[in-house]
């Protein structure tokens, strides 16, 4: 159980790593469905009985945490600085299609509008002035 933490940790960076792979791949329903596994993987993350740990490495009763501890903690705090910094990543490059995509739909919204002007005639009817 103590090392079960630092285990889903890993797993939850191998996962970021798979979801930012997808996103520069263009594979967004498959970094979805990675999101899914990272919340799965969190929910595990929250159910590790803390109780169990009592009297273990992580009890910090006495006088001094036991260097195994302190490599422990050490360990996720690489980890969680590593998923972040991956998610960053991830969520720059979301934010990114994001303002592409508004840049093309606002294009098309100028077209649009451009296209429902009341149409103006030539002087024998003919020919139709279309101006954007």
């Amino acid at each position: 159980m103590k090392n079960a933490v630092l285990g889903f940790l890993k797993e939850l960076l191998d996962l970021a790593k798979c979801q930012r792979e997808a996103l520069r791949n263009e594979r967004v329903e498959d970094a979805l469905d990675l999101q899914e596994k990272r919340r799965a993987v969190a929910d595990r993350i929250q159910k590790v009985d803390i109780s169990s740990l009592k009297g273990g490495l992580f009890d910090n009763s006495g006088e001094k945490i036991s260097d195994t501890a302190e490599n422990i903690s050490c360990n996720i705090r690489d980890l969680l600085t590593e998923i972040l910094s991956v998610d960053r990543e991830i969520t720059a490059a979301i934010r990114g299609e994001m303002d592409s995509t508004l840049g093309k739909l606002s294009a098309v919204n100028k077209l649009k509008k451009g296209f429902c002007k009341p149409l103006s005639w030539d002087k024998t009817g003919k020919r139709v002035s279309v101006s954007i």
